[in-house]
């Protein structure tokens, strides 16, 4: 049952991860592999970066009712209630950026098991 719903599943993914041939020499596309492979660890470590600052700033906005409740100084309030807005916002470009890099992520990942080097 399972070794079925596998073959199913490679059977699809075969023409989209079938190897491609390059007309430029393997020492070339070795570069080529190394140079994505170095990019994409460290937009893995940005991404890592991006999602912890996320969650941070989604538990900041979820609590910024009850830390509001703390104070009782107006500046204060209007301070949290103005980060508050700038939080919402923010959180806005970071949950896009965070798709795009996923996306370019996968695209790369794509590339290097896509063009393997082949002797």
């Amino acid at each position: 049952m399972l070794i079925n719903i596998i073959n199913n599943v490679m059977q699809y993914l075969r023409p989209i991860l079938e190897p491609v041939k390059v007309s430029y020499s393997n020492e070339l596309l070795a570069n080529q592999l190394n140079d994505i492979s170095i990019i994409l660890f460290i937009m893995s470590i940005f991404i890592i970066i991006l999602l912890i600052v996320f969650m941070f700033n989604i538990l900041i906005y979820i609590n910024s009712d009850k830390i509001s409740n703390y104070f009782s100084n107006k500046l204060i309030i209007w301070y949290i209630n103005f980060n508050k807005k700038i939080i919402g916002i923010e959180l806005i470009f970071l949950g896009s950026s965070i798709l795009y890099f996923m996306y370019i992520l996968s695209y790369g990942l794509h590339f290097l098991a896509t063009h393997p080097i082949i002797t």
